[in-house]
């Protein structure tokens, strides 16, 4: 069984990362590229991300940029670590579903699988964004524990509250489980201390969501494809 778990999850989320990374090479990946040359102070040649020279304050003060710093170059090479970096979190989020998937008496099905999936991306990425959108370089920020610590507590609330809600049969469960949606975004997400950034809020907007999206294709891609390979090695192992 042990065997089974794994090799779904290393099939389904490293099949989701491989997919998810080519849609990012023509969404989020020029924005994020428009961004790091407002970083580093060059000009920037997409034309469709072209930001209004207005809107632009040369003095603010964001993500630190050092030039000298490794960065993988534009190409291949960018794709490749982008999907590296997608497999890594594909595979533990498949590992999550996947485990999901042997619990209770459910058939094993996208079906299933997709209801799983939903849930992981209401606690991973739905809940947090709330609290703290994704962020583009060049825009102010704040500390990275303090980020981590509100994004770890969003997301065990989360996920607690979701079992409370769907799973749990004890009616008084239910109002812990809207206490503890409600408890993260009531304590509230660290916040920088200036909102004024050299990335335009238009493109900062248009990140933010296509993020979104495309978290929600990893998702689904991850819920889809795991039940399809947790049947498959099913076979194998018989």
């Amino acid at each position: 069984m042990m065997y089974r778990i794994f090799a779904a999850a290393m099939a389904a989320g490293l099949l989701a990362a491989v997919l998810v990374s080519m849609v990012e090479v023509f969404t989020t990946t020029p924005m994020i590229m428009a961004a790091e040359e407002l970083e580093i102070g060059a000009p920037i040649i997409h034309d469709q991300l072209q930001p209004d020279p207005a809107e632009i304050d040369p003095n603010t003060v964001s993500h630190a940029h050092d030039p000298n710093a490794w960065a993988p170059k534009n190409g291949l090479e960018r794709f490749l670590y982008t999907v590296l970096a997608n497999a890594v979190t594909g595979i533990a989020f498949s590992l999550l579903l996947v485990v999901g998937l042997t619990c209770g008496d459910a058939k094993v099905d996208q079906t299933k699988g997709l209801l799983l999936a939903a849930a992981g991306f209401t606690a991973f990425t739905l809940a947090p964004v709330l609290g703290l959108p994704p962020e583009l370089p060049a825009m102010p920020t704040v500390d990275l524990q303090d980020r981590q610590i509100w994004w770890a507590v969003s997301v065990g609330c989360t996920l607690g509250s979701l079992y409370c809600l769907f799973w749990a049969k004890i009616e008084a469960l239910k109002v812990i489980g809207v206490a503890l949606l409600i408890l993260p975004q009531a304590w509230g997400a660290p916040q920088p201390t200036t909102d004024v950034s050299q990335v335009p809020a238009t493109l900062a907007a248009h990140f933010a969501a296509t993020s979104i999206v495309i978290s929600a294709i990893f998702w689904g891609l991850i819920g889809y494809f795991s039940p399809i390979f947790f049947n498959h090695f099913k076979e194998k192992e018989s």
